[in-house]
């Protein structure tokens, strides 16, 4: 390092000071984060290795059943909702409604799920 430049004045590779990153959440000291209070954290504990809750215990069939089950009904919320969008001047057309009211649908559809 030049003896000119001191380490507040040296710039990083963004061409931030040192001394603008003191600010910088990213590189934030651990003694600026507050701890957790007991209300933030929590602790997962099983009932010994056996436990069957433990969804490390849980057989492969069960697993892929749960993996499959939740894939599906993400791809069939995603489809509902897409699928409706796009017919959406038949809805007006069919029941006479205007644009507002026939998009109400998918609103509320995306809204509750």
């Amino acid at each position: 390092m030049p003896p000119e430049q001191t380490p507040a004045a040296r710039e990083d590779d963004y061409g931030k000071s040192e001394e603008d990153t003191t600010h910088d959440l990213e590189k934030a000291s651990s003694s600026t984060v507050p701890p957790p209070t007991d209300t933030e954290s929590f602790f997962v504990e099983f009932d010994g290795p056996n436990d069957p809750d433990n969804p490390k215990n849980w057989t492969p069939k069960r697993r892929w059943g749960i993996t499959i089950s939740m894939g599906l009904m993400v791809f069939t919320v995603t489809f509902a909702s897409s699928i409706f969008s796009v017919n959406i001047g038949v809805v007006q057309e069919k029941f006479n409604v205007e644009l507002v009211t026939a998009t109400l649908g998918v609103a509320l559809f995306v809204l509750v799920r």
